[in-house]
């Protein structure tokens, strides 16, 4: 009976050494870099980590995409509008039309004759922004300042209009300012001012108006 107590006690104390030494061989195995098991866990991880970055990189690129569609878009709507202006140069073929109107203009200005100036202005100059351009505080200053208004000379400006938008025609206009008092300052200066005259056609009424009128471009 001794002999089976003693055996019994024997094969519990070989049985835990060797349970310990298992646990301490399977923790130095998953320490090891080397191991085949580590490795796989490590190549997986890593793979997580490629995929999580290029489904990030997949998301800003169908953001580019559909910032592009927007775009792609507009300059669509551009090439029509110079499809409409190459179609209309090419009917009038003499740009002395255009220069007319300007001219028009400028006469009406000298002559004070405001209303027959503002009915050359397009629909998109008189409504801004939903906020109607009044003839009277328009030509308020001109009419308060200037006593001579002519026209010194008008050209097409081909650098600008070709880099212009919504299919306008740019015209460097010149002209000869007079002041009721030299010593007055104005949008206009005592003496020559160059402007530049922005022409767009109107499809609806098939007929070309001045859109804007800038000191410099």
């Amino acid at each position: 009976m001794k002999k089976l107590v003693l055996v019994a006690v024997w094969a519990s104390i070989i049985t835990t050494f060797l349970a310990l030494n298992y646990l301490l061989w399977e923790r130095e195995k998953s320490a090891d870099p080397n191991n085949p098991d580590n490795i796989e866990k490590s190549t997986i991880k890593e793979l997580q980590t490629a995929i999580n970055r290029l489904e990030d990189e997949n998301g800003k690129l169908k953001e580019e995409i559909d910032s592009l569609t927007v775009y792609n878009s507009y300059y669509q709507e551009e090439i029509r509008k110079k499809n409409v202006l190459i179609y209309e140069l090419k009917k009038i073929a003499d740009l002395g039309f255009l220069e007319d109107i300007i001219t028009e203009w400028v006469e009406s200005v000298d002559k004070k004759d405001y209303r027959s100036a503002f009915r050359l202005f397009s629909n998109e100059m008189i409504y801004q922004k939903e906020i109607q351009l009044k003839m009277r505080e328009y030509f308020n200053p001109y009419e308060r300042l200037i006593k001579s208004f002519k026209l010194h000379s008008v050209e097409l400006d081909l650098e600008h209009t070709e880099k212009g938008k919504n299919g306008e025609l740019i015209f460097r206009v010149v002209i000869d300012v007079k002041h009721n008092d030299p010593r007055q300052r104005d949008e206009y200066l005592e003496g020559l001012n160059t402007r530049y005259f922005f022409m767009v056609y109107d499809e609806i009424t098939e007929g070309w108006y001045i859109g804007g009128i800038a000191n410099e471009i």
